[in-house]
This record gives structure tokens, C-alpha cells and sequence, in this order.
């Protein structure tokens, strides 16, 4: 009898977890897939175990919200707001990080503009 409720507690909890992809109810297979951002093993339901579009950053399967990057790379929606996308944005923080190096070294050295230079390049020159 104890070993009945044991086996309907657990099936109860299995259907009661949530899918990390698709956020819907996982049945009786689960998967762990590991995200390698978070360094965490992620539960992922039948259907999505079979997606074949994967996040770049954490491997994760992808099935909505995605961002394709011009290189055939896709991210997820989480990692999307994380990564720097336009070279606008890379020159924005690379002017930010020099200003404050030159604030915090002021009193020993200068950092010269002219030796930096800052591209996008598609993950085949990364490589």
C-alpha cells in the first residue's frame, strides 16, 4: 500500500514539472539537458528533447523567441538580452571600459584610442 502512494506521489510530481523550453507540463519522460550558462540541468519534456535548433551560448533546445543571427547562429530569448548585437552597442562599452581604466590608472599611465579597433564578425572568423 505504501509503495503505491509512494509510485502515484511521484508520478504526480513528474506531471506537475514544467518543461524549461516550452514551459508546459512534462509527463513521463524527462530529460535533462545541462545549460551551459547556468551550469544547470534543465528538465525538458518528449517534444522538445527533438527540436534540432539549439541556443549557441547554452545549448539549450529553442522553439519560440529566438534570435538567428546572420552566421545560421541562434540564441534563445534569455540569452538574446545578454549578448552585445550591433557594433554600436560594442563601441559604446569599449569607449566605457577605456574612460574608466583611464579613471582608475589616471595617476600611472594613459591608454591610447588609437590601437583599439572593434568589429563584428560572424562565428567562420571567430573560429
Amino acid at each position: 500500500m505504501i509503495i503505491i502512494f509512494a509510485l502515484l506521489g511521484l508520478a504526480c510530481e513528474l506531471r506537475a514539472q514544467l518543461c524549461a523550453v516550452c514551459n508546459q507540463s512534462i509527463g513521463i519522460n524527462v530529460y535533462l539537458v545541462k545549460d551551459k550558462v547556468s551550469n544547470e540541468q534543465k528538465r525538458i519534456c518528449d517534444n522538445c528533447i527533438l527540436l534540432n535548433t539549439r541556443c549557441y551560448l547554452c545549448g539549450m533546445p529553442v522553439k519560440s523567441n529566438m534570435t538567428a543571427l546572420d552566421d545560421g547562429r541562434v540564441l534563445c530569448a534569455r540569452d538574446s538580452k545578454e549578448v552585445v548585437l550591433s557594433e554600436s552597442e560594442a563601441k559604446q562599452i569599449a569607449e566605457d571600459a577605456r574612460s574608466e581604466l583611464d579613471r582608475v590608472f589616471s595617476r600611472f599611465t594613459t591608454f591610447p584610442d588609437t590601437n583599439v579597433s572593434i568589429a563584428m564578425v560572424p562565428r567562420t572568423q571567430m573560429d
